[in-house]
């Protein structure tokens, strides 16, 4: 009988440890160090922490406890962490198949290539609906807050102000705000009739950064944010405007 006990804690203590180690969303894996925050948004890990920007999966793939972080066919031992969390978290700071996107209770952003660019803050009355850009005309994610209690909507996230992760850079080191500022402005030149551009940041393609305009009166100024691309397309294509799994042949290159 009292092997039998033994065995049988034995058994409870091996199937605790299983439960313990199965890749959950929002926790850091052991396979792919990363963590997904949503079914298409994820985080870097180092030493099981969070670590630099937010990360959004490429079109219809999901975030999952594979090597290559986000893919688009899912089997027994390749799951989506995600699915099924909480509404508020899937629709906050999510690129995927969206013209825009809600940062925060009342900030949104413009996505390029699946990706997200500067806050924008909607008017004092209005929150941001992930919804609202299917509904409204405008195509704007900023409902007056009456409209929004009228309708029953909720904020698509619940931090109050979004703000971007400590930035680490493969280069080993991170372009401040005015050399930012100075590579948007200086290379505006070779996009005269665009609002927004990426330039390669580094000699290594690991790098990038976002330049978008501003109008201010009759003058167009740029600023710009710093950007590491992901593990599973770590190499930056400056001429298709995106991170690739393949190594593009220009990285050496100075420009």
């Amino acid at each position: 009988m009292h092997t039998l006990c033994v065995l049988w804690a034995i058994v409870v203590v091996a199937a605790a440890a299983v439960t313990a180690s199965e890749p959950k969303c929002k926790v850091c894996q052991e396979l792919n160090e990363v963590s997904c925050e949503s079914e298409t948004t994820y985080y870097m890990c180092s030493d099981n922490k969070k670590f630099g920007d937010l990360q959004t999966c490429p079109y219809n793939t999901v975030c999952t406890n594979d090597q290559r972080v986000c893919v688009n066919k899912l089997t027994e031992s390749i799951k989506n962490l995600c699915h099924n969390i909480d509404v508020w978290t899937s629709k906050c700071q999510n690129c995927t198949g969206n013209e825009y996107a809600c940062v925060s209770k009342t900030e949104y952003t413009r996505c390029i290539v699946g990706m997200m660019s500067f806050p924008i803050s909607c008017k004092a009355d209005e929150i941001c609906v992930t919804e609202a850009q299917s509904t409204n005309k405008d195509r704007s994610l900023c409902v007056p807050k009456c409209v929004a209690d009228y309708n029953g909507y909720v904020p698509s996230c619940g931090n109050e102000k979004y703000a971007t992760t400590t930035r680490v850079s493969p280069n080993f080191f991170v372009p401040d705000d005015s050399e930012i500022k100075s590579l948007c402005t200086d290379n505006a030149v070779k996009y005269p009739d665009v609002d927004w551009f990426y330039w390669r940041y580094g000699n290594y393609c690991k790098s990038y950064i976002y330049c978008q305009a501003r109008d201010e009166g009759t003058k167009k100024t740029w600023i710009g944010e710093f950007r590491n691309c992901p593990a599973n397309v770590p190499f930056f294509n400056i001429d298709v405007g995106r991170c690739e799994a393949k190594e593009p042949k220009r990285c050496l290159i100075h420009f």
